[in-house]
């Protein structure tokens, strides 16, 4: 317990939580709820995992300052990617191609019929995500990691600051 308490206010810890939190989310979305991810949404459950496997190196390795700042880096390109997806959402660029139903080579009807049988388990971003308490899973998504990586970057910070850390 102690060691808990000893790393409560390092940003490492919440990047941990943090990540973990939304990596298991996303699973339970995905297995438990039935609801198939689009490619942006798997986009950034890799940018997650990069931050948990980040954290756990802050646990285990001593260049804490430098790890925590990597930390803030990849929760940044994890913001990157929900702004893209809420903007597609939102529509207020397109979506690429590997986000949508388009496609410039459509072929025979046999071709398309052998495409959707063999059609990946990922779902279109462009298409509007579920609604909890009114708001979108995408858009919740966009919250939680501006909300986090606000905190994490202000935890960093302030270490960063600190002539003595450990």
């Amino acid at each position: 317990m102690n060691y808990i308490y000893n790393n409560f206010n390092k940003p490492y810890f919440w990047a941990f939580l943090i990540s973990t939190s939304a990596l298991i989310f996303a699973l339970y979305l995905e297995y438990i709820a039935s609801l198939r991810p689009c490619h942006l949404c798997i986009l950034q459950r890799y940018a997650y995992g990069i931050t948990l496997i980040l954290s756990l190196l802050a646990f285990i390795y001593k260049f804490k300052k430098i790890i925590s700042f990597l930390i803030c880096i990849s929760m940044l390109v994890t913001l990157m990617i929900a702004f893209w997806h809420l903007g597609i959402e939102f529509q207020w660029w397109l979506p690429s191609s590997s986000c949508s139903n388009w496609d410039t080579n459509i072929g025979s009807l046999t071709e398309e019929l052998n495409n959707n049988l063999l059609e990946s388990r990922s779902s279109n971003c462009d298409i509007l995500s579920p609604k909890f308490l009114g708001i979108t899973l995408v858009q919740w998504s966009f919250i939680y990691i501006v909300a986090t990586t606000f905190f994490i970057t202000i935890l960093t910070y302030k270490m960063l600051k600190k002539k003595n850390y450990g």
